[in-house]
């Protein structure tokens, strides 16, 4: 299993996973260098077991649409991939929404990092080093 694998598999909208050395830069700082805007006051901090849900959920379906993307159990599959051995050890795990609640709801919120009709993911914020799991679609 690759990331690039990963990538593929979604085949729908974007999704970048990125990952940069911290020397000392903020958030807003990480977040800028992940093609994000800087707005670090509209991320919410969630455990690594809310962070492996979300990106499961992230993975398995369109945002616009909920249409499947890839099965469940791939997306757990990845999802536990990217989380528990791709992230930087020690993170701090932050998100724009309760995206593992997305599909399960008729009314939702989160606040936008992009310029994307829809746009989610998870920052994963490391001592020495920062990922992001970001997906962008459109409706």
């Amino acid at each position: 299993m690759n990331i690039v694998e990963i990538i593929e598999k979604r085949g729908c909208g974007e999704l970048r996973i990125n990952f940069a050395t911290n020397w000392n830069y903020s958030t807003n700082q990480i977040l800028s260098g992940f093609g994000l805007f800087p707005n670090e006051e509209n991320l919410i901090e969630v455990t690594i077991e809310v962070a492996r849900e979300i990106v499961e959920t992230l993975l398995w379906r369109d945002l616009a649409y909920s249409g499947e993307i890839m099965s469940k159990n791939d997306a757990i599959k990845y999802s536990e991939y990217l989380i528990y051995s791709q992230a930087p050890r020690e993170s701090t795990f932050y998100t724009n929404a309760e995206w593992q609640k997305y599909h399960q709801t008729s009314s939702f919120s989160s606040k936008r990092f992009t310029n994307s009709t829809f746009d989610g993911g998870v920052l994963c914020v490391g001592k020495d080093s920062s990922m992001s799991i970001w997906v962008e679609d459109e409706d």
